[in-house]
């Protein structure tokens, strides 16, 4: 473990998107890992967009890449749309940097120029797999003497810039959550520096970019493992200092087995705000995603403010093997953070996921198809915000209902709905274990009706229900459960008595009356 009295001071972290259409949630994972630390330690958060891959860029990547910081509340210290004093922040904008700093290694024989077409490289690849070879660079334009790489260069031949790594030793770096690693430098490909177009590749321009925007923590994804060590070796050819290193463990499908799913888009960022998960509930369950305080400052129920996860991050403490991403814990603690609402405050932050999340035009939309959930949530909410924000004290006093079963806000629409609808849509299938339910549920209903009219009182109009069980041979659960799905139209619900009270007596009578007619 690293234990430097530098490693909390001057730092800078930055996080750097590509510009491809939208944002997964384990990016968002490591988005807070670097925010955290940089408010820990008092530094700065930087945002910069690496946007050389011209082939994966989107039309409105980059706005993509803002409104997801933004939706998610996360502070840019630095960056395009606020500035800063080592910008462009946008990688596309600094492609003189890039060549400037390659023309450096290239005079200090650190890299060279290489001629090599398409098709040579493609063939030796091949050839190389097919003798069962690490695929790699063979050294063909290494050691052009200058005299021949201008002759080219003069004869217009297209070229790309090569790392000139060295063929024997080490090289060496240390991890701060997977401790020294030790890499042969034979294994290492004589990598990409500059393209042919003069556009960097990403390992180039990050080391380049890091380097001249003062970044002290490198805290970036598991799957750069590999190519650090190609990271290294630039920065010792540079003579630069590297920065501390840190790749916090992937986060894996909730068998364990692989890396978090991308396919569909199902797991993208702001599709988990769109289904109703509070920011306190998802950046307490993202954290706690490779990282843990220590026993003496963790809290039993894990439940952790942003505050306090401030005040207890550490790089130090992120573990090296992955952790699975378990919905059903998240589910725990949205469920936790709405609960410790008052009903004014949840309505309060219901209407502004409708109308900040919900009903809003993404950009990443457009590259991302809406699921089936969602096309449902957007018609439902479209249906019921009206009505909730209309008669906001009849939707609070419906909310102590559900609180307590509620995992996420889209579930309000399915659970509120038969408060709001003036019919109820029945199945059959709700009826079947129940023998003779048209006629019992209008016998009881005639006797509970009347009950009702003179009053509401818990005892006395279960008391009804049960003597009237008894009478028809059936048992009292069976009996609550027929008038539920009648009321409600469903048979689970939240509490039967409370229900019927707020729907009052006149649209119960409706609803049993209609159900009574379905059944016959």
């Amino acid at each position: 473990m690293i234990d430097d009295t530098n490693f909390t001071k001057d730092v800078r972290v930055r996080f750097c998107p590509s510009p491809t259409g939208w944002m997964h949630i384990g990016s968002m994972r490591n988005i807070l890992f670097n925010y955290l630390w940089a408010k820990k330690c008092n530094g700065k958060f930087i945002l910069r967009v690496e946007d050389t891959d011209v082939e994966r860029k989107v039309e409105g990547g980059i706005e993509s890449i803002y409104e997801n910081f933004a939706a998610y509340g996360i502070e840019i210290d630095e960056g395009p749309q606020v500035g800063g004093d080592y910008g462009p922040y946008v990688q596309s904008e600094r492609l003189d940097i890039y060549k400037k700093y390659s023309e450096e290694l290239l005079q200090k024989g650190s890299a060279y120029h290489c001629f090599c077409s398409e098709d040579r490289l493609k063939e030796l690849r091949e050839n190389q797999i097919k003798n069962k070879q690490q695929p790699m660079y063979d050294g063909k334009c290494r050691d052009l003497s200058p005299d021949d790489v201008q002759k080219k260069i003069k004869a217009g031949e297209k070229y790309v810039i090569r790392l000139k790594v060295p063929r024997t030793g080490f090289t060496e770096y240390e991890d701060v959550n997977h401790g020294k690693v030790r890499v042969k430098n034979e294994l290492i490909d004589d990598q990409i520096l500059l393209k042919s177009d003069e556009y960097p590749t990403y390992v180039f321009a990050v080391v380049v970019d890091d380097y001249l925007m003062k970044i002290s923590h490198l805290i970036r994804g598991e799957e750069y493992v590999s190519s650090t060590p190609k990271t290294i070796l630039i920065y010792e050819a540079f003579g630069w200092k590297m920065p501390y290193l840190i790749q916090p463990p992937n986060v894996l499908n909730p068998d364990g087995r692989k890396k978090l799913s991308k396919r569909g888009g199902s797991n993208a960022a702001l599709k988990f705000l769109r289904k109703g998960y509070l920011l306190e509930a998802l950046w307490n369950f993202l954290a706690l995603l490779g990282w843990s305080p220590s026993d003496k400052d963790g809290n039993p129920d894990e439940i952790y403010s942003m505050d306090e996860l401030v005040k207890l991050f550490d790089l130090r403490r992120i573990r090296k093997s992955g952790s699975r991403f378990l919905p059903d814990k998240l589910d725990h603690f949205n469920g936790h953070y709405i609960r410790e609402m008052d009903d004014s405050e949840l309505a309060d932050r219901i209407f502004e996921w409708i109308d900040n999340i919900v009903l809003h035009d993404f950009v990443s939309d457009k590259y991302l198809e809406l699921l089936d959930w969602e096309k449902k949530l957007i018609e439902d909410t479209k249906k019921y915000h009206p009505l909730w924000k209309g008669k906001r004290e009849y939707f609070e006093k419906i909310l102590p209902l559900v609180k307590e079963r509620l995992h996420y806000l889209a579930e309000l629409p399915e659970l509120l709905s038969f408060f709001y609808d003036e019919k109820l849509e029945y199945s059959k299938d709700d009826f079947k274990k129940f023998s003779n339910a048209k006629d019992n549920l209008k016998t009881l209903w005639a006797e509970l009706k009347p009950v009702l009219e003179k009053s509401w009182e818990h005892e006395t109009w279960e008391n009804t229900i049960r003597v009237y069980a008894d009478k028809a041979g059936w048992k009292h659960g069976d009996m609550f459960m027929l008038l539920r799905v009648a009321v409600t139209g469903r048979t689970a619900s939240p509490p039967l008595f409370e229900c019927m009270e707020i729907l009052g007596l006149e649209k119960c009578d409706s609803f049993v009356n209609d159900c009574i007619k379905f059944l016959e």
